[in-house]
């Protein structure tokens, strides 16, 4: 794709602007005790949902012109912030130490977020899905279908406005790169509260190298964004139990307000996330504790529900799915077999879930002649369709792995790794982290059960993939994972983020 000079002017334009945001956030987060990894995730986050509420509240109150006002005030009370820091030491020392402490996957990673960033900025082709979508995020298109009644959540969807606004594309897949950055990110400090920096990091790569991630990173991060914003809650979570603080308990509440999307799972995870939050929270220190907190902040939790209104969006809940008529691919459907048809969906998705990537598969089919897709066909065939006839499912099974963000799936870590290790969790794991996998098993089986089953679910799991990436370092404990295993992971994650990345190229 060719892009003018105005184009990449103004585009780099706009990614500098949420540059300076995201520095001064994690400045400001920096300042108050929080390690980089947890400075790094909140200043992403937080920049995504301020940019997103302002975008909003422009739209919603038809002053359009309070956009790109209230953008010059943040970037002036932004610049004030670094001004009164040391910005560069702030990113420089970390990387610095992580690059001397774990040269092999912080160097990987450091080449392959350069790499995605460029990939990003310049909105590579091929990529027909989020065509449907980008009209609809243009601003006049969002007035006309608020004016209709035909409105949805966007959340997330509306930030890659900062671009579209000016009808060009340079710097269009920004927020999925940085939404990318906050999963590893956030994975990394959820980790090491159970394993030490290098096998923190080996799990970041984990988490970074599946392959449906790697590729919605450089896209206009609609979905990427959603499970970014459900690995910050978990990690504002995780510190309002070590530490209460109300900046993490309304930071959190924001978060999963956040995580509301269109689609017939808009609602799904963030009623899990708060059911998810109270429990643990109670659990911690019992009501009252909270209670009183959250009275002696009123003030912040007074502010912070203008903004949680706006994302929760009550209204939503009586208008149609904006997605409705954009394309066949994403019109909702719905499972209309009950119990029988999310069985058989959950099994259609295991099968799904054994993408290894069509590299592998190439691979396989030409040493030992094996396609691997026809025999998930074949199983499918001969176990599921006998079985359940079609129920649960929109369309006909058909297995199709593809190295496109619409039809790609986690890789063989998912399998090998991420599942176990969600499984010995759910049965083994300190009650925290058992809680966690609960209410992913949780959503799992609502994800199962509510939609049926069409081709491009892979994107259902993403919020399961990203918020179970961490519990890795629970399997793995430091007298079993020796360095020659770690080793050795590292190169399988860097192996598939590699491949990933040549896809996109």
């Amino acid at each position: 794709m060719i892009h003018s000079p105005a184009a990449i002017w103004i585009g780099s334009t706009a990614a500098a602007e949420v540059a300076v945001l995201v520095w001064a956030a994690m400045l400001l987060f920096q300042r108050r005790g929080w390690t980089f990894a947890e400075a790094a995730a909140y200043g992403i986050i937080c920049t995504m949902m301020l940019l997103s509420f302002v975008f909003q509240t422009a739209m919603l109150t038809r002053m359009v012109f309070l956009s790109p006002v209230l953008e010059v005030v943040l970037i002036a009370v932004a610049a004030v912030v670094l001004l009164q820091g040391k910005p560069v030491s702030l990113v420089w020392g970390p990387l610095r130490g992580a690059l001397r402490q774990h040269p092999i996957p912080a160097g990987l990673l450091l080449i392959a977020m350069g790499f995605l960033f460029v990939q990003a900025m310049i909105a590579p082709s091929g990529f027909g899905q989020w065509e449907a979508l980008w009209p609809v995020l243009d601003l006049q298109r969002w007035l006309d279908f608020c004016r209709t009644g035909n409105s949805g959540s966007f959340n997330q969807a509306i930030l890659p406005h900062l671009v579209l606004r000016h009808h060009i594309r340079f710097g269009l897949g920004i927020f999925g790169f940085l939404a990318y950055l906050a999963v590893g990110f956030a994975s990394y400090a959820l980790a090491r509260r159970y394993a030490w920096p290098p096998t923190a990091i080996t799990v970041s790569l984990v988490v970074l190298s599946a392959p449906r991630l790697v590729l919605h990173s450089v896209t206009p991060g609609v979905e990427i964004t959603t499970a970014a914003a459900a690995v910050f809650v978990l990690l504002a979570l995780y510190r309002c139990v070590e530490q209460p603080s109300p900046v993490d308990l309304v930071l959190m509440l924001l978060g999963i307000s956040f995580c509301i999307s269109a689609g017939s799972m808009g609602f799904v995870l963030p009623f899990i996330l708060l059911g998810l939050a109270g429990l643990v929270l109670y659990r911690r220190h019992g009501g009252r504790f909270w209670w009183s907190l959250a009275a002696a902040s009123r003030r912040w939790l007074l502010f912070a529900a203008i903004p949680m209104a706006v994302f929760a969006q009550p209204w939503m809940l009586f208008c149609p799915d904006p997605a409705v008529g954009m394309s066949a691919s994403t019109t909702p459907a719905w499972n209309a077999d009950g119990l029988v048809g999310g069985l058989a969906n959950l099994l259609r998705y295991l099968l799904e879930a054994l993408d290894p990537t069509p590299g592998i598969e190439h691979l396989v089919d030409a040493v030992w002649g094996i396609s691997l897709s026809s025999v998930v066909q074949w199983l499918s065939d001969s176990l599921l369709s006998p079985v359940f006839h079609g129920r649960g499912a929109a369309v006909d099974f058909h297995v199709q792995w593809a190295s496109t963000p619409f039809l790609s799936w986690f890789g063989p870590l998912a399998v090998i790794l991420v599942g176990p290790a969600w499984l010995k969790a759910l049965v083994r794991g300190p009650r925290r982290l058992k809680a966690v996998a609960v209410a992913l098993a949780g959503y799992l089986y609502l994800a199962s059960l509510l939609p049926a089953w069409q081709p491009g679910n892979g994107r259902l799991f993403m919020p399961f993939w990203c918020c179970a990436g961490f519990m890795v370092a629970f399997l793995l404990p430091p007298w079993r994972f020796t360095r020659s295993g770690r080793l050795g992971l590292q190169g399988i994650s860097a192996a598939l983020l590699l491949y990933a990345c040549w896809q996109i190229g």
